[in-house]
C-alpha cells in the first residue's frame, strides 16, 4: 500500500469518526438541557 492509498481509505473514517463525534456532543448537550428543566 502506498501512502495514497492509506490516505484515501483514512480520509472517510476520519469523516465518519468526525462526523459521530459531533452528533454524540449535540446529543449530550439535549440530554444535559432535558435534566435541568
Amino acid at each position: 500500500m502506498t501512502k495514497n492509498d492509506n490516505l484515501s481509505v483514512f480520509s472517510p473514517l476520519a469523516q465518519s469518526l468526525t462526523a459521530t463525534n459531533y452528533v454524540s456532543v449535540r446529543l449530550t448537550k439535549i440530554m444535559l438541557n432535558l435534566k435541568k428543566r
